[in-house]
């Protein structure tokens, strides 16, 4: 049975006498956590997989400025065709706002080291936002998560203070 089928039997089964079969209703349900099971999970591993993807093309975004100029080239022909740049935009946005903090707001000496460190700081917290999330999804539990919290605020307190 899909899904669209279980619902509508149940919708059929409510709206006629208000007789429900425990069984199917069961059975529903479990399909429909079935389905939703598998969507969090591939959901969760796109997840896994992006982010250290997207980190490490930002990272070499910031260190290889040749790199940099090719790829700024491209979103540029990319917006001289019409084409959608969001991806590139996401791809690369934590990663020239630390450029630009670096180089347009004379906050530090403008060395590579330099916008590594902005990004870092930028990026430590989307990176703990996503796994936050992440961890929610895949129901860790309160334990789980208060360790996880602890680990990360030990982390931050060593590395700030």
């Amino acid at each position: 049975m899909s899904i669209d089928e279980l619902t509508n039997e149940l919708e059929r089964r409510l709206a006629y006498d208000g007789d429900l079969d425990h069984i199917t209703l069961i059975e529903s349900s479990g399909v429909i956590g079935r389905v939703a099971a598998i969507v969090l999970g591939i959901l969760s591993l796109m997840i896994v997989i992006l982010v250290p993807i997207i980190v490490t093309m930002e990272v070499i975004y910031i260190c290889f400025p040749a790199i940099r100029e090719k790829t700024n080239e491209l979103i540029t022909k990319l917006e001289t065709k019409g084409a959608d740049k969001r991806l590139l935009g996401i791809a690369f946005r934590d990663a020239k706002h630390a450029i630009e903090q670096v180089y347009c707001q004379g906050e530090l000496n403008g060395t590579i080291g330099d916008m590594l460190w902005v990004y870092l700081k930028i990026k430590v917290k989307s990176v703990i936002f996503v796994f936050f999330l992440l961890s929610l999804v895949l129901q860790g539990g309160g334990y789980i998560i208060d360790l996880v919290w602890n680990l990360i605020g030990n982390f931050l307190e060593r590395l700030f203070y």
